[in-house]
């Protein structure tokens, strides 16, 4: 499967919120507490969009674009399939 080979192929890194924004970096995943995220789907799409939503996009200089769009092609389509 697509999303097994995602999940295979690293970790996410953004930057975080705090005292001293964009300066710290954390492991975030969807439920933002583990320490690593692997690029699973509902991984990237749930980073990607609190990225998109607590800081500006072109901050966030750690994201691949590739891997980016497949991880939403498969959220999608697993919306779209019902899952």
């Amino acid at each position: 499967q697509l999303c097994d080979e995602l999940s295979n192929q690293g970790e996410a890194q953004i930057y975080s919120i705090g005292t001293e924004p964009f300066k710290k970096k954390e492991w975030l995943n969807h439920d933002y507490t583990s320490e690593r995220c692997v690029f699973s789907a509902e991984c990237l799409i749930t980073n990607y969009i609190w990225c998109m939503i607590m800081l500006n996009y072109k901050l966030c200089t750690q994201w691949h674009e590739m891997q980016v769009t497949i991880a939403c092609l498969l959220f999608q389509a697993a919306i779209l399939s019902g899952k």
